[in-house]
């Protein structure tokens, strides 16, 4: 049965989110965002290019690679000659408000390097279509979900979750049992009267399955 509904933004077409199965232990309050490389190359570059100091109002850093942790000038840096596919440098963006993955991160394994979490767009959650991200999941009520979750177990008080979130506290919580997570696609399901309702084969995954089927 149903325990929790929640709206969610998923992958675009050209970074659809994959399905998976995997396990989900607990989650953390004002995460940082470490950009993707592949994100870094393809669009923050070319923003750097036209004003090395366009990130930093947003509470970006930029580092020298991945271990360290002394952030550098954009100003120092010859952007123009980076390539895309070779990004050198590590992005990271602070927590708070404007942050890509909102208050409220979950992580959880897979090969892909998606997880779920909240995020500083909440009006993207009005649209019809809500494929906007790289792939993670975007959670229209993390601090209800994880209400659920714990379901008044290990002494969990949403209350105080607000309070660190406001103080601008990173804090690590865990589940009081592991959930098993699967990410699945489907067009078409039941609602709870059984009937089937249908939606956008945003991914164009139909298409290739009715095609496999119809192999001899």
């Amino acid at each position: 049965k149903i325990a929790f509904r929640s709206q969610v933004i998923v992958g675009t077409p050209k970074d659809p989110t994959p399905e998976i199965q995997s396990v989900m232990r607990g989650f953390q309050t004002n995460p940082y965002w470490t950009v993707p490389q592949s994100i870094a190359g393809e669009e923050y570059l070319p923003i750097l290019r036209r004003d090395p100091n366009a990130l930093a109002g947003s509470g970006f850093k930029i580092f020298a690679n991945w271990s360290t942790d002394e952030a550098l000038d954009p100003n120092t840096i010859d952007w123009s000659s980076i390539h895309p596919k070779a990004f050198p440098y590590r992005i990271r963006q602070d927590s708070g408000a404007s942050n890509a993955l909102g208050y409220i991160f979950f992580p959880f394994a897979n090969k892909y390097g998606i997880y779920m979490h909240d995020t500083a767009s909440r009006w993207l959650f009005t649209e019809g279509s809500r494929n906007f991200s790289h792939g993670c999941i975007r959670l229209q009520n993390p601090l209800d979900f994880v209400d659920k979750v714990f379901n008044g177990k290990s002494g969990f008080s949403k209350e105080r979750v607000q309070q660190v979130i406001a103080a601008g506290q990173q804090a690590h919580y865990t589940f009081p049992e592991s959930i098993t997570l699967y990410v699945t696609y489907r067009t078409v399901t039941a609602n709870a009267e059984g009937m089937p309702t249908f939606r956008d084969d945003v991914y164009g995954r139909d298409r290739r399955v009715v095609k496999a089927m119809a192999k001899p």
